[in-house]
């Protein structure tokens, strides 16, 4: 599971909705402990069609579909075949701890499962709140990053040809993560070490080297630095400077399709327009 947040997801305490007779589903592969699934749709050959799993309630079913249609047309139509379901979730952990949202592969690895904060999606989509619309527009970005970098056709069954390996497996030389992780981050940070979602490592990592990352989150590992430029990419306009949080920026323009990916979004993305 790939995800943007800031922080450990803190323990669901199922109990509490359970007494409450939340009508949702709790989610388990897809989406974090600590999320409830309030909306899910499956996509069918394009279409994006409800799940009848999930139990809406009929006041929220407009609102959650006005986020649902936002999310899926900005994604471009190379991506799309990629992903299998979409999930609107609320939050059960505190604003520290709290996930924007995930990217979860299946067993295969074929196709994914993009999921995301439901405040944030209502606040973005149906309140147009503009602060908001640009934090869920750069939560969109850095999913799709996640599922760029990490579909199965940038992996390799051959462990030994010296490219970057993480949990997910052992990448491709053409990979975008192993390029990405060559130019950026091979042999740059001794001491560092590809622990899972460690923040505090990110947080003295960054602190070090802040002009390296666009972000504090970016700086957890080479997935998460590439998915955050990534986003960057999508929602800035092409950096001049000449640090390395700008040099990832401009990585993404050496692949025409990247760029044809991040033209496609910002035409469908408010806070890009």
């Amino acid at each position: 599971m790939r995800g943007r947040c800031p922080g450990i997801v803190a323990v669901l305490v199922i109990l509490i909705a359970i007494a409450a007779g939340t009508p949702a589903a709790w989610a388990d592969d897809s989406a974090d402990a600590g999320q409830q699934v309030v909306a899910a749709y499956t996509t069918v050959k394009g279409s994006v069609r409800p799940d009848p799993g999930v139990s809406v309630a009929a006041s929220k079913k407009k609102l959650y579909d006005m986020a649902e249609s936002y999310i899926w047309a900005a994604i471009p139509p190379d991506c799309r075949p990629l992903v299998s379901r979409l999930e609107l979730f609320a939050a059960q952990t505190s604003a520290e701890d709290a996930v924007d949202g995930t990217a979860t592969p299946n067993d295969d690895g074929s196709r994914w499962t993009l999921s995301f904060d439901w405040g944030e999606a209502e606040s973005a989509v149906v309140e147009r709140n503009a602060d908001d619309e640009a934090v869920f527009d750069e939560v969109i970005a850095h999913e799709l990053g996640h599922i760029l970098s990490l579909k199965s056709d940038q992996f390799t069954d051959d462990d030994s040809r010296g490219t970057y390996s993480d949990s997910d497996g052992t990448f491709r030389k053409s990979a975008y993560l192993n390029a990405f992780y060559q130019d950026f981050w091979k042999d740059r940070y001794p001491g560092w070490t590809d622990k899972d979602g460690d923040q505090e490592q990110a947080a003295a990592l960054y602190g070090a080297h802040a002009q390296a990352f666009v972000t504090e989150y970016a700086a957890t590992d080479p997935s998460e630095d590439f998915a955050e430029s990534f986003a960057s990419f999508v929602l800035q306009t092409k950096p001049i400077a000449a640090t390395e949080r700008s040099k990832k920026i401009r990585f993404f323009y050496a692949y025409p399709e990247l760029v044809k990916d991040r033209d496609f979004l910002r035409q469908n993305l408010d806070s890009a327009n």
